[in-house]
């Protein structure tokens, strides 16, 4: 009899590319029984994996205290062998999971939640360090109750180190998708790219680089994927005010299959993060993806990127927050284009080699070939 696996999420979209694209379907493949909760119009079954839908939430107080539970009772229904949930509103439902069944529970931790919580503009400033100082206790209680922990990032994994079972499983990219990349590449359509969601402090980061590289004379077309409906209106209308609309191409979130399109008409990646707390902690996952389109990338020097890419000839790392080392960088690479492709070829061979699902994966399964033995 297969193993039954029931996935939650309340915050991440179905189709997630680590809880569908990576975990979900990598399990299915292997055999489990899988069901993944989340929001979502009805239920169906994709590539093998049984979505059950969950409304969408009027709001955070709806989620937080009202999506929840229904994710908990709908999980229960599924008599689940194994129950893996990946956000820290799920910790209470995940608990209690754990107490009225025989099932194995899984906390994947995707983010450092109590640094990021202290970062969150629409908490009220007074709230910020004592719901991450619950949060935090919260999680640290999860090592004792819940079977296993995953991780996607080595930092984050050391707060973990009493957990029954640990595990880091990076969000390195699936090779599959990106087989293709060659295909697109014959035209470049933008010179620089931005992948994943933004704040006002990317937007804003962003424009002054822009304008920089006009003055250095530029003509450049820079790429952002992954903008929400509110940040295209702010970012729009800066473009606007600034004159350099015609510079941007603003896309909203696109499906997992089609980023691949994206990368592969770009010529340089960039990942532009402040000096802040969380992002010491965690990888960002943009920067395996620009690694495996073979596109040379500027990031700031954060010691979870320099870890990976420091001195591998694939990466140009400058200073945080530093708008004219940014611009200097990304100058460089469009101004000397056999320096810039044999970096991306560097970054391909290491993804290649090392920094792939395919070995991900296997992590993933032998965690729960260890628990379903257990």
């Amino acid at each position: 009899m297969k193993a039954k696996v029931c996935i939650l999420t309340t915050v991440h979209p179905p189709f997630d590319t680590r809880i569908f694209h990576k975990q979900a379907k990598t399990l299915a493949r292997a055999g489990y029984d899988v069901t993944l909760i989340a929001q979502h119009d009805g239920d169906r079954v994709v590539e093998g994996v049984r979505i059950i839908g969950l409304p969408k939430p009027r709001n955070r107080f709806t989620r937080i205290f009202g999506l929840t539970w229904r994710a908990f009772r709908l999980a229960l229904r599924q008599h689940a062998d194994v129950y893996h949930f990946h956000d820290p509103e799920l910790l209470l439902p995940g608990a209690l999971l754990k107490l009225f069944t025989r099932a194995k529970v899984i906390y994947d931790v995707h983010e450092d939640y109590p640094s990021y919580i202290r970062m969150k503009g629409w908490l009220p400033s007074v709230l910020r360090a004592p719901l991450s100082a619950f949060v935090e206790t919260l999680e640290l209680l999860g090592t004792r109750i819940f079977d296993a922990i995953v991780t996607a990032d080595d930092e984050v994994a050391n707060r973990f180190k009493k957990a029954k079972m640990l595990a880091i499983i990076h969000n390195f990219p699936d090779l599959e998708l990106f087989m293709g990349c060659e295909r697109h590449s014959s035209a470049k359509i933008y010179d620089i790219i931005y992948l994943g969601s933004i704040s006002p402090y990317h937007i804003n980061f962003m424009l002054s680089v822009a304008l920089l590289l006009e003055k250095m004379g530029h003509v450049f077309r820079w790429c952002i994927v992954g903008v929400s409906e509110r940040q295209h209106t702010l970012a729009r209308k800066l473009l606007q005010e600034l004159g350099i609309k015609h510079r941007f191409c603003l896309c909203g979130r696109i499906p997992h299959s089609c980023v691949v399109k994206y990368l592969a008409y770009s010529k340089v990646g960039v990942i532009p993060l402040p000096h802040k707390e969380k992002f010491m902690k965690n990888i960002p996952t943009k920067l395996f993806e620009y690694m495996a389109c073979r596109i040379p990338v500027v990031a700031s020097d954060l010691p979870p990127i320099r870890k990976f890419v420091g001195t591998r000839g694939c990466a140009i790392l400058v200073p945080p927050e530093d708008e004219e080392a940014f611009a200097s960088a990304i100058d460089f690479l469009l101004s000397n284009p056999q320096r810039a492709q044999a970096m991306g070829e560097k970054g391909r061979s290491l993804v290649e080699q090392k920094f792939n699902w395919a070995r991900e994966s296997k992590k993933l399964l032998t965690l729960y070939r260890r628990l379903i033995n257990a």
